[in-house]
């Protein structure tokens, strides 16, 4: 009854390669040929998939004996990006921006670009708004994270002039991913940035955001650009050890370069626990020129030592 099918019969058979190794190509094949004879016959698969396969040979062979015609998809249509997100109630503006990185970075897998959309609504319920430069951090975070020997072309951060410490944040979503935990406050900074008024008047502070900038694209750049940055930063804080900096921007810069000095050790050939105790102590003087503002405000001396013991703990975790 199974092979009396009409000549207007379609019948498909979707990825060939997911084939249970308890059934042989030759069965299948075979199986196709047959019912071919009164039907028209689809065989889909990914064929990059099978060419290490103990099979692909005899593959090559039965394709060339039933296959009449050969079509290969080798471009991601706006338009099939689109039908594919039709589904979604996101701002059009925030689709097209998922599409371009998903198509900048030759994606093929509509699975990533639902999992995008997925992130970006999660986050978007949790604001009230997202800026297209978030939307573009998460379209490329989901896909490193889903996709093999993908490098994240530098340019996804430039056009958009993100102006956020894009590692930690970066590091943050990677994190949600996996706990479902964020705290959407990171994003109000982001979307909200502070206007840093004494950074503004102060050049060494100036110096700590340029310093900050570089480090986070230093993952994009090669071993001897990271070494230059990381040497200068060192060189910084060892001539800087008495200043009083903008506590959260020391403390960003510290997290970038303890991160990658912990990812890059045999690169940068550095004595990373002094570097780290460096960072502290100025972390904590910068903390204790603060007493002024405590008093001024009517704060006890108590309040001064559990802010100086949680970046202590922070860094330290």
């Amino acid at each position: 009854q199974f092979f009396s099918f009409s000549i207007n019969t379609v019948i498909c058979f979707d990825d060939l390669e997911r084939k249970s190794d308890k059934l042989s190509l030759k069965d299948i094949m075979g199986f196709i040929e047959n019912i071919s004879l009164n039907s028209t016959v689809f065989i889909l698969l990914n064929e990059d998939a099978i060419k290490e396969a103990e099979y692909y040979k005899d593959f090559i062979n039965y394709k060339e004996k039933i296959i009449d015609y050969e079509y290969e998809l080798t471009d991601v249509s706006d338009q099939m990006c689109n039908s594919v997100l039709s589904y979604s109630s996101l701002k059009k503006e925030y689709k097209n921006e998922m599409i371009r990185v998903f198509q900048l970075h030759k994606q093929s897998n509509y699975r990533i670009l639902i999992k995008i959309e997925r992130l970006v609504q999660g986050i978007l319920n949790e604001l009230k708004d997202l800026n297209i430069s978030i939307v573009s951090l998460c379209s490329s975070v989901i896909i490193e994270e889903h996709s093999e020997n993908v490098t994240i072309n530098e340019n996804i951060y430039k056009e958009n002039d993100i102006k956020v410490s894009i590692f930690i944040l970066r590091e943050k979503i990677k994190a949600y991913l996996k706990t479902n935990e964020l705290n959407f406050e990171d994003f109000n900074s982001v979307l909200n940035p502070t206007s840093h008024e004494n950074s503004e008047d102060n050049k060494l502070n100036k110096q700590l955001i340029d310093y900050i900038d570089k480090m986070e694209y230093v993952f994009l750049k090669d071993d001897e650009y990271l070494k230059e940055i990381y040497s200068n930063i060192v060189g910084f804080i060892e001539n800087h050890s008495n200043i009083s900096f903008d506590v959260k921007l020391i403390m960003d810069l510290c997290m970038l370069t303890k991160s990658y000095g912990t990812q890059y050790e045999s690169i940068l050939n550095v004595d990373l626990e002094k570097v780290d105790e460096r960072f502290i102590n100025l972390i904590e003087f910068s903390i204790s020129e603060m007493n002024i503002l405590y008093f001024a405000i009517g704060l006890c001396s108590e309040l001064q030592k559990k802010v100086q013991n949680f970046a202590t703990k922070y860094l330290i975790s």
